[in-house]
């Protein structure tokens, strides 16, 4: 599945996931229980999880691009999906996380495992 589709099908698997979860709540980013749902809602929900992880990883990267200090540092052959599993994993141990946004949650599941 290329880059773009992978995009196109995590905004959609987004919007579904979350649409329900922004009418109760006001905050604007997805919080970590819905985006664990999404990631265990299935295959095309993992995919989505994936690329929503990638997105956040490529995203702070491109910000960081000219900082002398990273928050983390990704070492080129970890798989999306790889990613996302680390990141259900930190979720799953630290669940009181899960009420934090999606962002917070990534960031912190990366911290320590990819320092650089």
């Amino acid at each position: 599945m290329g880059y773009r589709t992978r995009l196109a099908l995590a905004a959609f698997c987004l919007a579904l996931a979350t649409q329900s979860a922004l009418a109760q709540q006001p905050a604007a980013l997805m919080s970590g229980d819905q985006w664990l749902g999404m990631y265990e809602s299935g295959p095309t929900g993992q995919e989505a999880a994936a690329a929503y992880v990638a997105g956040y990883v490529d995203g702070i990267h491109a910000a960081e691009a000219t900082a002398k200090r990273k928050r983390f540092c990704v070492p080129d052959n970890v798989t999306e999906i790889e990613l996302a599993t680390m990141v259900a994993e930190y979720l799953n141990t630290k669940s009181v996380f899960r009420r934090m946004g999606a962002p917070f949650v990534i960031d912190n599941a990366f911290k320590d495992r990819f320092p650089c």
